[in-house]
């Protein structure tokens, strides 16, 4: 049925004018000094019909339009909006609709008729034109009108503020002008102040619309805008939607608008820290995932704790409140079935990124007698993959210190770590595991009552095990924490280095991932050879790395530009220069690249003067293999140059001295 819409704006405006006061033009303000007259309520009532006739018949409009969309682009407006009728009228028809709803809206003491108009303008400003037009009509100065209006009147008056939040959510969907406007209006304010009387909107929102609406629009007025963030943290917004959330218990709709605001807030850092100052904010999110049904909001949930979970001080929040033990209740109940893997999955990982912080870790372990501890210790014992990889991690996080890694021994927990490793060494089906296992024990033997507890608890055999089966090409992220695990365990072992260095297979292992393409591996790989020499202090060791070619990986590690890991080198080769025959060390160790490695040591003016003194006994150590020879290469390659250019720093060395005397052919 063809709308002729000139004709229904006339009848329109016909309409308002009778609902008007005598003294008060269309749009007008009341005459100076006159009161208005009171308006008939048969004309109000028509007006009422006639707003809800223009709605309808746009809603209609709408339905005819809408049957094949295939050749329309969604409409702009509101989020997820798809209304295409107010973009069917001409400019004129919308203008006066506009006009007239403003009008409407300006006119106080008009209860259900604002709550009629505000409708009709919401419908019209889900399109782009018809919010130009309302922000060319600047409606948000009604709206704060009659939001002030609602705030002084008795009745709750809710789907009036609903409408309203939908006219200003439209207004600011992807528009600086419209999030402008209503910051400089007292919009916010005034909702804000009725939305903080939650006891009159209970009553009067019976469909709990409110809650759902209230966060859509503050969604659209803070999405990419800081500025607007931070309008909304400063009036207090956030507690609002947080107390929505808590007083809500089966509206999977009010958990959804909610948690989509919280998640725009949070991609700011002005926003995450008004989030941090809410006090019930981690409750609310806990509240969430206990009471939710829907998969999708517990999905939105998940992935909200997992972007402020990477700040420090709000995970300590989340740490506070009871998340973490709903989120270890769900994993070990609700969440087992198929359909909520991909949620278990992305609980463990969260329970491991709080436990990551120490503040939020020391919290967690401190509560109920170190419940949480205990409960990771049984993941380990279980058949649940998924549950022994969490565990591991967790307890990983929790061995950060000495007295955490003494706990962790004398609760046995190392020893299983050392058993789940024994019981899971297949190459092609445990490698998420063997990483999370190896990561905990790593950081266990990173103190040394650890280490000599986890030798004696059998560990290198499953890793010398595990170093035979694994490939580089498929379990690189493996094989790197199996090289830490091993190098830290072995320092200050004796025994435990001869046992990996006299393996042939192992050193041959070690050389052939030494020679892949992948830094991480090659540097970690160097380092175990260097402290398998160290710790050794064994001649039969060394010749079977030289033997297996792993020494030109130690000689590389002088060249490094991290300190630790030079001097680790610079020890390991001093060692080889002592225990080596002449002969292999004229040949592998007096070379180019160990001369200017050691003189680009001395020359570095940030290196440690320890670091320089090792350098010099290297020097001085290979000096006692053909050191005519060797001498005259130093003299070639000009290391007195950088003896003199150094030798304010360095003259109170004895190693100093002696090189100085050999080199000018004085040696004692």
């Amino acid at each position: 049925m063809l709308i002729d819409w000139n004709e229904l704006i006339r009848q329109f405006e016909a309409c308002i004018l009778r609902a008007s006061p005598p003294n008060r033009a269309v749009g007008g303000a009341a005459e100076e000094g006159g009161e208005e007259a009171e308006v008939s309520p048969e004309a109000v009532t028509a007006l009422n019909h006639k707003l809800i006739e223009v709605h309808s018949r746009l809603k209609a409009l709408d339905d005819d339009c809408s049957i094949d969309t295939s050749t329309h682009s969604p409409a702009q407006g509101s989020a997820g909006a798809t209304s295409l009728a107010p973009n069917l009228l001409q400019p004129h028809v919308m203008a006066e609709l506009v006009g007239h709803c403003r009008t409407i809206l300006s006119t106080p003491g008009r209860g259900p008729t604002h709550t009629l108009a505000a409708q009709l303008l919401a419908e019209v400003g889900r399109t782009a034109g018809g919010r130009g037009l309302c922000l060319k009509d600047q409606v948000t100065s009604a709206l704060e009108g009659v939001l002030a209006e609602v705030i002084e009147s008795q009745e709750p008056r809710v789907e009036t503020v609903v409408q309203i939040c939908r006219i200003l959510g439209n207004l600011c969907y992807n528009c600086s002008e419209g999030r402008n406007q209503i910051i400089d209006s007292q919009c916010l304010q005034h909702i804000h102040t009725i939305a903080s009387n939650r006891e009159r909107i209970k009553s009067g929102d019976v469909g709990q619309r409110f809650p759902v609406i209230l966060p859509g629009f503050l969604l659209n007025f803070c999405n990419e805008s800081p500025s607007s963030v931070k309008r909304t943290g400063e009036v207090g917004f956030v507690d609002v939607i947080v107390e929505n959330i808590l007083t809500t218990k089966t509206n999977d709709a009010v958990f959804n608008a909610s948690l989509n605001f919280f998640v725009v807030v949070a991609e700011d850092d002005r926003g995450q820290e008004f989030l941090r100052k809410s006090s019930n904010f981690a409750n609310a999110l806990n509240h969430v995932l206990i009471h939710t049904t829907s998969p999708e909001v517990t999905e939105t949930a998940l992935e909200l704790v997992r972007s402020i979970a990477e700040n420090p001080d709000l995970s300590l929040e989340l740490a506070k409140s009871p998340l973490c033990s709903t989120l270890v209740k769900h994993i070990a109940g609700k969440w087992q079935t198929p359909e909520f893997h991909d949620h278990r999955t992305d609980a463990c990982d969260l329970l491991v990124l709080i436990l990551g912080h120490d503040a939020s870790m020391k919290l967690i372990y401190n509560q109920e007698q170190g419940k949480f501890l205990n409960i990771f210790k049984d993941w380990l014992l279980t058949e649940d993959v998924q549950l022994m990889v969490a565990g591991c991690l967790c307890i990983g996080n929790f061995a950060c210190n000495e007295e955490h890694c003494t706990q962790l021994m004398n609760n046995h927990t190392s020893q299983i770590l050392v058993d789940l490793l024994r019981s899971h060494l297949n190459p092609n089906a445990d490698l998420k595991l063997q990483h999370a296992i190896l990561g905990a024990i790593r950081n266990l033997a990173v103190t040394a009552k650890a280490r000599s507890c986890l030798l004696e608890q059998g560990l290198l055999d499953p890793c010398q095990q595990l170093m035979g089966r694994l490939s580089l090409m498929n379990a690189q992220p493996v094989v790197f924490k199996l090289l830490g695990t091993i190098r830290l365990v072995i320092d200050g072992s004796s025994e435990a280095a001869k046992q990996i260095g006299r393996s042939g297979p192992s050193i041959g292992k070690l050389v052939e991932w030494g020679n892949s393409d992948t830094q991480g591996v090659k540097s970690e790989t160097a380092r175990l050879l260097a402290s398998l020499v160290k710790n050794s202090a064994s001649s039969e060791v060394m010749i079977v790395i030289v033997d297996c070619g792993g020494l030109p990986h130690i000689t590389t590690m002088i060249t490094s530009s991290h300190v630790r890991m030079l001097n680790e080198g610079l020890v390991a080769l001093t060692h080889l220069a002592a225990a080596l025959n002449p002969d292999t060390v004229h040949a592998q160790l007096h070379t180019d690249l160990i001369v200017n490695g050691i003189k680009n040591i001395l020359n570095h003016d940030s290196h440690p003067i320890e670091v320089k003194q090792n350098a010099l006994t290297l020097t001085l150590t290979l000096l006692k293999a053909r050191p005519q020879v060797f001498v005259a290469m130093l003299k070639e390659m000009e290391l007195e140059t950088i003896l003199i250019d150094r030798q304010e720093q360095l003259r109170d060395m004895e190693q100093f001295q002696e090189l100085n005397r050999i080199l000018q052919g004085q040696a004692s």
